[in-house]
């Protein structure tokens, strides 16, 4: 079943993890752009708790992937960016991922 999440895209990190996000992230590879995911799957406010982190996914994989990761961008941290909106992405019934919406944050 398609899903939908809220996320921050971030732009400026692209050139620091666009190569292992293409190789190790999958929502990458579905057209996902590279982002904070604020939400996913997008639920109810009601069923937000502690567990809800914001976060950027570089990689998925084991703890092996995780030492190289943190090991090729730790000399390249913090990424600095600008939050000016949240994006509202949803799944097509193949599994790619677009854009719906931007939602501004108020400045």
């Amino acid at each position: 079943m398609p899903e939908t999440a809220r996320v921050v895209v971030v732009p400026e990190a692209e050139p620091l993890v666009s190569d292992w996000r293409a190789q190790h992230d999958w929502s990458a590879q579905r057209g996902v752009p590279t982002h904070i995911t604020l939400l996913y799957p997008f639920v109810p406010t009601e069923k937000v708790d502690d567990e809800v982190i914001p976060h950027l996914t570089v990689a998925e994989g084991g703890v092996g992937l995780q030492d190289q990761v943190e090991a090729a961008l730790s000399g390249h941290l913090p990424i600095r960016a600008r939050a000016d909106d949240v994006a509202f992405l949803f799944e097509d019934d193949e599994g790619r991922w677009h854009e719906a919406h931007r939602f501004p944050l108020a400045g």
